[in-house]
């Protein structure tokens, strides 16, 4: 009945209080150091598998999305990437950037062809309205095969040669 009664210790001070992460406050870091980067290093494989974004199919929209994915994911594990998840990240970076670029010429075109080619009469689908069309999901194809295995790869610490990316991000 005592310990209903006496007052119990508490408190930071207190020898019996579990010693947990969050009581450990790490000093200060002088003006202009920046703080340890923890944790194991980053392959930078997750900027590939923002191509699977792609799969939302639709055109502009997906590939806004997937660059974005791919930009943001650098900032945040800049620094903890090793060397060749530098060159990973970037290649996905400029292979996303590019296909964007190329996703906006190809609808560009097919507006164009559309409003060119389209009257009363229906366009047969071996049209150049449709050769567009044609184009891009065959790009959209080309891009998730090409997220897909570079990403595999990158997750083994190899670099995979991206053809057809045009080099927006240099090292």
């Amino acid at each position: 009945m005592t310990e209903w009664t006496a007052p119990q210790p508490s408190g930071p001070d207190d020898p019996r209080r579990p010693n947990t992460p969050y009581d450990r406050v790490p000093p200060p870091l002088p003006p202009g150091q920046e703080a340890p980067v923890s944790g194991p290093p980053t392959t930078g494989a997750g900027a590939w598998w923002w191509g699977l974004g792609l799969l939302l199919c639709v055109p502009l929209l997906s590939n806004l999305l997937v660059v974005a994915g791919a930009l943001g994911y650098r900032a945040a594990v800049r620094k903890t990437l090793t060397p060749t998840g530098h060159e990973v990240v970037r290649r996905a970076v400029n292979w996303h950037l590019s296909q964007l670029l190329y996703t906006a010429v190809l609808l560009a075109v097919h507006v164009v062809l559309l409003m060119t080619f389209a009257s009363d009469e229906p366009v047969p689908l071996a049209s150049p309205v449709s050769t567009a069309m044609g184009l891009l999901v065959l790009l959209v194809i080309y891009g998730l095969v090409l997220s897909i295995a570079s990403a595999n790869r990158a997750s083994r610490g190899d670099v995979t040669r991206t053809v057809g990316a045009i080099p927006f991000v240099r090292a």
